[in-house]
């Protein structure tokens, strides 16, 4: 299969039509998004109103959403507070199923220490995500 603009399929997968994408962005202060490093197939904003909270859209439709995984990189030698958003959490699912379907999906950050509350994640802070979807396009 080819690399299409935005996605990688992955050749040989157990998932017939698995495809990938991502993004990379750093945070200035109150998790305000400072840079959008990179983006493979999708667009990440700081989600209005909402403490800790990011948006991803998709860069297209026909997919159902496999898995999510979210990282924070910290600074080398500085250890990261407990005090910020450490632990992602998936909300507000809108790609394949409900009446809201509009291509988004949201990644929380929490404060395992405190009940997890939804937290702003560090300044400065680095985060990847990277996602797993099914093109059901492909029959």
């Amino acid at each position: 299969m080819a690399t299409e603009p935005f996605v990688q399929r992955l050749k040989g997968s157990a998932i017939p039509g698995l495809v990938i994408a991502g993004c990379r962005f750093t945070t200035s202060t109150s998790g305000t998004i400072s840079a959008t490093n990179d983006a493979w197939g999708c667009s990440v904003a700081k989600t209005s109103a909402k403490t800790g909270r990011y948006t991803v859209t998709l860069a297209r439709n026909a997919v159902k959403l496999v898995g999510v995984v979210a990282n924070i990189v910290a600074t080398d030698d500085t250890a990261l507070t407990t005090t910020k958003g450490l632990t992602p959490v998936l909300r507000d699912i809108d790609i394949d199923a409900g009446s809201a379907v509009d291509g988004t999906f949201e990644v929380q950050f929490v404060q395992t220490n405190s009940g997890n509350a939804d937290t702003e994640v560090q300044d400065a802070a680095i985060v990847y995500l990277l996602f797993f979807m099914v093109d059901t396009s492909i029959g």
